[in-house]
């Protein structure tokens, strides 16, 4: 997600950017929207038979080096809002291979929902 805080309205539907009244008068506070950021990680878990304690553990110890033979991951596993606002985009994983195992997963999932 992503706030912006402005001195007036300017909602932007196309872009499905949210534009709300702020709680400080005279400022108005616009919102982005990343529809399955935060069950992403549970999603990886359920599909992996873990928790998430156990899954952030085995990230946190995968060695710099396979950092960088992580899959992508796009995670619109529930369609996307901004900026696409696409109800039918969805959710991928690009470049696993045979040394992809659940921690690389997970990397890929915290990874694409940062960049998302």
């Amino acid at each position: 997600m992503l706030c912006v805080i402005g001195d007036r309205f300017q909602p932007n539907p196309a872009s499905a950017v949210h534009a709300f009244c702020h709680a400080i008068p005279d400022r108005w506070h616009q919102m982005s929207v990343v529809l399955s950021a935060a069950s992403c990680l549970r999603w990886v878990c359920k599909l992996t038979s873990t928790d998430e304690p156990t899954l952030l553990g085995e990230i946190e110890a995968l060695p710099p080096e396979a950092l960088s033979s992580a899959p992508l991951f796009l995670p619109c596993l529930s369609g996307e809002r901004t900026p696409h606002n696409d109800p039918y985009a969805q959710g991928v994983f690009f470049g696993m291979t045979h040394a992809t195992d659940r921690a690389l997963l997970g990397y890929a999932v915290l990874e694409g929902v940062t960049f998302s």
